[in-house]
């Protein structure tokens, strides 16, 4: 075969090549779209192992307990947390839904006549006063019947996960780790250990400002005179997961309860969230997570418009650990090695500038020493 045959050849390859690679990450991205909600469940999961294996290994150091003694008694405590807050406020919550109903005509009617939200107010009355909206609102809760269940499996799905992780994580990495050949094994090692430090640091740093803002949330409402604060508070706490959004949700029914009382409070309510949150994104979290790994707000809001995008509100809600766990894998796979490479090349020229050095030095020494002895003769 001639040169250029087979150089004809080699370039059909390269573009056979090419195509495959290409439809494989078509295949790829295709596969992640459609099975999002598996990856985000398999996700959330994980950081829920992540979570209940920081706090047990808190409890196994100072309680001189075994990991797995810690993992069951932490995932115990916090099952009883949330069953039991969830069933001390769930009839306040239905009580004060009842009271808000009622509040609509008043509220409507303390609003000035030039407000911007009288009309509205107007319109939600209008519509839980009319039995056609009523209906069309009955079969909408019928309808997001399924939507709850499939949320309830899930959250069964990421306990159950999570607490086979926690008790066992080093299965699961040998089982990732057995996927990939041996050159690799390693990079995928460091990868998976600095994302574990991270988002057990981001976890427990998350959960410390959670828990001010939430007492802070309590104490704040308490003193306005808002009944529901505590409700209220634990809707703040559970909604500041959430950078950026969440604390904007949570403001929303606080504002709400205010303009019952009048536009006054809801204006010094809605002050005291945005000093809140100012306080906590410059003062509290950066202090509380400073050696963690620090994520530029533009940034985290860029991934939860796009996560929220592609895939929805779970999206949303992980959007900051998944973007610490990719910028993990970045500094792992590309920084770091090209850092490296860098300092390499430095030292090699700056050897290279030393040894060009002392040759430029010695061959001056022997033009002087030539010099003398021509001088000498």
């Amino acid at each position: 075969m001639s040169e250029a045959g087979k150089h004809e050849k080699l370039r059909h390859r390269e573009i056979a090549s090419g195509i495959v690679i290409a439809a494989s990450f078509i295949g790829l991205a295709a596969l992640v779209i459609y099975a999002a909600s598996i990856f985000l469940l398999l996700f959330a999961g994980i950081l829920f192992g992540v979570f209940l294996r920081s706090v047990a290994k808190i409890l196994s150091r100072h309680g001189r307990l075994g990991i797995r003694a810690a993992v069951g008694i932490t995932t115990t405590v916090v099952i009883l947390i949330v069953a039991g807050t969830a069933a001390f406020l769930a009839p306040q919550i239905s009580q004060q839904v009842l009271e808000l109903r009622q509040q609509i005509p008043q509220l409507a009617d303390r609003l000035p006549s030039g407000s911007f939200l009288r009309n509205p107010v107007q319109q939600v009355q209008a519509a839980l006063d009319d039995p056609e909206t009523r209906d069309a609102v009955l079969k909408q809760a019928f309808g997001l019947f399924s939507t709850a269940l499939g949320a309830v499996v899930g959250v069964i799905v990421i306990t159950v996960f999570g607490i086979y992780f926690a008790i066992d994580p080093d299965t699961y990495r040998r089982g990732v780790l057995a996927l990939l050949v041996d050159e690799h094994r390693e990079k995928l090692r460091c990868i998976l250990d600095r994302a574990g430090e991270i988002l057990s640091s981001w976890l427990l740093g998350r959960l410390a400002s959670m828990l001010i803002v939430g007492a802070s949330t309590w104490i704040g409402l308490m003193l306005f005179g808002i009944s529901p604060a505590l409700t209220l508070a634990v809707l703040a706490f559970i909604l500041d997961f959430i950078p950026n959004i969440g604390p904007v949700i949570a403001a929303l029914p606080a504002i709400g309860l205010g303009l019952l009382q009048s536009t006054e409070t809801a204006v010094a309510i809605a002050g005291f969230y945005i000093t809140l949150q100012f306080l906590e994104s410059y003062l509290i979290t950066p202090k509380i997570q400073q050696k963690m790994i620090q994520l530029p707000p533009v940034l985290v809001i860029f991934a939860q418009l796009l996560f929220g995008v592609f895939l929805g509100a779970p999206g949303v809600i992980l959007a900051t650990p998944l973007v610490a766990v990719l910028i993990v894998a970045a500094k792992e796979l590309y920084l770091e090695p090209h850092v490296e490479a860098h300092k390499r090349m430095e030292a090699a020229l700056s050897h290279r500038c030393h040894a060009c050095a002392w040759t430029i030095a010695l061959k001056n020494h022997a033009d002087t020493e030539n010099d003398s002895a021509k001088c000498h003769t």
